[in-house]
């Protein structure tokens, strides 16, 4: 199948990472496309109603792991294996308190990778269709390959965003920012 034009933009297309540095993993975009443990992620149905493997629909609650993280942070601390209460980590934000503060240079709210196996209502997601116009009609339809989608945030209806104004070095390289905020724009 043929990508359409739109999709080849570079800067429409981003892989989701983390990265771990003093202890601290955070959550980045990279415009590397090439799969690899600091990408993958495992989409699990929140309420349990769909199998592994069944297909994401528009408006599907879910939440999204990543297996790999406590491995990584075995392995920088010098341990051989990883505990089972350490192996999955996932994604979560939470608007800015005085308890939680914010912690990214763009001051927007912030998405981390949090050692949990609960399911949590500020680790609920949700994808929409990108156009407004067609989410009613989409709503509960398969997400296909190549869509252009919004991952919304459930508990602060948020879109997750990357920022491109904000840069991180890492050991990768120049990776971006990733916050949950809403940019309006008209399509």
């Amino acid at each position: 199948q043929a990508i359409p034009q739109a999709d080849k933009d570079v800067e429409s297309c981003f892989l989701l990472s983390w990265y771990i540095e003093n202890g601290k993993t955070t959550v980045t975009a990279s415009s590397h496309l090439n799969t690899n443990k600091r990408n993958a992620f495992k989409i699990v149905s929140v309420d349990e109603s769909k199998a592994e493997g069944d297909v994401l629909c528009y408006d599907d609650k879910f939440f999204l792991y990543s297996e790999h993280v406590g491995e990584c942070i075995a392995i920088d601390k010098g341990e051989d294996q990883v505990k089972d209460d350490q192996k999955i980590y996932q994604l979560e934000s939470e608007r800015p308190t005085f308890t939680h503060s914010v912690q990214n240079k763009s001051g927007k709210q912030g998405v981390s990778l949090q050692k949990k196996n609960v399911k949590e209502y500020r680790s609920n997601w949700q994808i929409f269709c990108y156009d407004p116009q067609f989410r009613v009609e989409t709503s509960g339809t398969p997400v296909r390959v190549y869509d252009k989608v919004l991952i919304n945030h459930c508990k602060t209806n948020e879109r997750l965003r990357v920022m491109h104004d904000y840069k991180t070095r890492t050991k990768f390289g120049h990776e971006y920012e990733v916050v949950a905020h809403t940019h309006l724009n008209s399509h």
